[in-house]
């Protein structure tokens, strides 16, 4: 069974498209907690 015959046509173009994200879940979601950072500093070199 093909995807287009499970989906209809306004869920795939939903499907193939980015959603709409705001300021508040940008920042949620991409800023980096002092977990991350800590994990992260664990690669850096000293160059």
């Amino acid at each position: 069974m093909a995807t287009r015959d499970v989906f209809s046509e306004d869920e795939m173009a939903r499907l193939r498209s980015f959603p709409e994200i705001g300021r508040v879940e940008l920042i949620r979601h991409f800023t980096l907690t002092d977990a991350d950072e800590a994990f992260l500093g664990k690669f850096q070199s000293s160059c």
